[in-house]
């Protein structure tokens, strides 16, 4: 059963995810499902509560679909819940190759030159050939948990975070680790990580690393061999909801990042002095939109765009429900999911929803695009590929892929 509603997306129903062809007709101009690719085909098992990772053909009931899918040239790199990393071709969705690895991925694939870093949930990374999928090292010795983000690459070593909060620093020619850092987890209420962020070095200060951290800082490190240099306070409350998750980002000559309990400050990257701060409760991702010179930041029930210069709230976009993920930030509009299966499309001067289209299934992994389009993975493992928006203000399409449904007319301020 589909139906399009024009009024609130609470009340769109869609079937499951269950075809393999997307059948779509809309208007020109405006995002559109052009494909729909099951990674797996499989259902769930009653054994998976009990065994951890779940053999083969064998969904997990307690899993999410973490991986998204990464773009590079006319392919994706995507991991599933049935332990295997497919590359995909991003105008077709075609499965051109799949191989099978130790466990599931759990966060988004990194390219570097001709390899892939791969991270898994037992807490092995892994690097393969792009072209071959095969390994160029794997290492026997394995982190202290699952990989939680996508890792970070600068100069010859990657930047590696897990479910434990540990920094890793790993040599990418040979995966030997350079340094960890064990940091707090009295507050891990959160499900998200902080990823790291690299300012390069400069003519008054070295190359530094920063990441949020469980008790409401930002750590500071020296890039090249992990000594912490300073911290820098986000949260002043004592609180379990200190935890700085969204950012830091850059955003022009300032950093930006903000504490789940309602903090959002940026410094000036010479110097770090504080430049301004808003207190905004919820906050888990943010991106900058470089056109508009705005920080975008997402998190339960909204969408706010904040100046960079000033600090001043310039619009706010509500959700009924459900929480945002990760901002992709494209010719002057702005895609996200929602974990109540929602994909909303922005005009990211105004806050104005363009377009917005629902799937019964969640979206926990992040969505990634390219200018070949737009790709988002649900939380039963299907890939959808979409064409992105050029010029668009208002559209009104119905997309009846059996996947995602569309509408407008959802409420914004």
């Amino acid at each position: 059963m589909i139906c399009c509603c024009a009024c609130s997306h609470t009340q769109a129903h869609i079937a499951a995810d269950s075809a393999v062809a997307a059948g779509v007709y809309s208007q020109s101009g405006a995002i559109r499902a052009v494909w729909r690719r099951p990674l797996a085909s499989a259902r769930a098992c009653f054994r998976s509560l009990f065994a951890g990772t779940p053999s083969a053909g064998c969904m997990s009931w307690s899993g999410q679909q973490r991986s998204g899918a990464l773009p590079d040239g006319d392919v994706l790199y995507v991991g599933s819940w049935d332990r295997h990393l497919r590359k995909v071709a991003v105008r077709s969705g075609r499965i051109v190759q799949s191989v099978r690895l130790p466990a599931r991925v759990s966060a988004t694939p990194q390219k570097h030159d001709n390899s892939l870093l791969v991270g898994l949930e037992n807490g092995m990374l892994l690097c393969l050939h792009k072209q071959t999928l095969q390994p160029i090292w794997q290492k026997p010795q394995q982190l202290d948990a699952d990989i939680a983000q996508q890792p970070v690459i600068w100069a010859d070593r990657a930047y590696v975070v897990t479910g434990d909060s540990s920094l890793y620093a790993i040599a990418i020619n040979n995966g030997d680790i350079l340094w960890r850092k064990q940091r707090p987890l009295e507050n891990l209420v959160m499900m998200s990580q902080s990823r790291p962020l690299i300012l390069p070095a400069s003519s008054i200060q070295r190359s530094m690393m920063l990441i949020g951290n469980r008790d409401g800082k930002i750590d500071v490190y020296d890039a090249a061999d992990g000594n912490l240099m300073f911290q820098l306070p986000v949260s002043q409350q004592d609180n379990l909801l200190r935890d700085v998750v969204a950012g830091p980002i850059a955003a022009g000559h300032l950093m930006v990042a903000a504490s789940v309990d309602g903090t959002m400050r940026a410094w000036r990257q010479a110097g770090f002095e504080e430049d301004w701060s808003l207190e905004e409760p919820g906050l888990t991702h943010l991106a900058y939109d470089a056109i508009n010179n705005r920080v975008i930041a997402a998190g339960a029930g909204q969408i706010i765009a904040v100046a960079t210069d000033s600090g001043q709230i310039h619009w706010r976009f509500q959700l009924d429900k459900g929480a945002a993920s990760n901002l992709v930030i494209r010719s002057g509009h702005i895609y996200t999911a929602d974990t109540a299966g929602g994909l909303f499309v922005l005009n990211a001067a105004t806050g104005k929803m363009v377009q917005w289209l629902v799937s019964r299934s969640r979206v926990t992994a992040s969505v990634h695009s390219s200018d070949a389009g737009l790709y988002v993975v649900s939380e039963t493992g299907v890939l959808y590929g979409f064409t992105t928006i050029a010029d668009v203000e208002n559209s009104l399409l119905q997309d009846v892929s059996r996947g995602f449904i569309a509408a407008d007319g959802y409420s914004h301020n």
